[in-house]
């Protein structure tokens, strides 16, 4: 997985100087994290469930044609 170094502290106040928030938790970041919390489509709103099925079709297509790197 991809990973990084942290920002300096220094060069964080730059990117996000009222500090907190998403921003500084990017800056602080060290790599991808995979999602490990999932949400059952019944546990949505209704109308979330309705556009989800009427998506899914144009969703199955992209996905068949994604890109998938070697795992060499």
């Amino acid at each position: 997985m991809l990973n990084w170094r942290p920002l300096p502290e220094d060069e964080l106040a730059q990117f996000a100087p009222w500090g907190g928030g998403w921003v500084e938790r990017a800056l602080n970041s060290t790599g991808f994290e995979r999602e490990t919390s999932t949400v059952e489509l019944k546990e949505l709103p209704g109308h979330i469930q309705k556009r989800i099925e009427e998506e899914m079709p144009n969703y199955e297509k992209l996905y068949a044609l994604r890109l998938v790197a070697d795992k060499h």
